[in-house]
């Protein structure tokens, strides 16, 4: 039953080329609708703060974000952390700017079982017309953004 129900939701999860259907609540209370977003470049990145490689990566996307926001690019964080409290430490520590999704299920997390990510760190791009175009932003990422922002 469990697995007719994951297949389920992974044939309604965004295909490349499709919309991404995204509105959250964020840490700080405010709603995010990725609708709302259209003429901006969206990187959701599916990360936890006890991923190692998600933190290692962290410094690239804070730079990134800093040099691309004025052309057109958002980030979206959509966290797998259980604890909220844990999550909310380490962004102030690390000043991380963009909005979080947090639901506090973990690795069940919502977002992620419903978009099929079973995996993080996980990064998917969006393009300014709030199509998912690439489901492996880990690849060189730098030029999928320029390239995004360039159309």
């Amino acid at each position: 039953m469990k697995t007719i129900a994951f297949l389920l939701m992974l044939a309604a999860a965004p295909k490349v080329g499709r919309p991404v259907p995204l509105k959250f609540k964020a840490l700080d209370g405010k709603i995010v609708d990725l609708t709302a977003m259209r003429g901006r470049v969206v990187l959701l990145t599916f990360w936890a703060t006890w991923c190692a490689p998600c933190k290692e990566e962290l410094p690239h996307l804070k730079t990134m974000y800093e040099q691309q926001r004025s052309r057109g690019l958002e980030i979206l964080g959509i966290s797998l952390d259980n604890r909220r409290e844990s999550l909310t430490y380490f962004l102030d520590k690390e000043s991380v700017p963009w909005p979080q999704h947090f639901d506090g299920k973990g690795i069940d997390n919502d977002v992620a079982r419903r978009f099929g990510v079973d995996e993080i760190p996980t990064l998917w791009l969006v393009d300014r017309k709030g199509r998912l175009r690439d489901t492996d932003g880990g690849t060189d990422l730098d030029a999928k953004v320029k390239r995004l922002l360039a159309e």
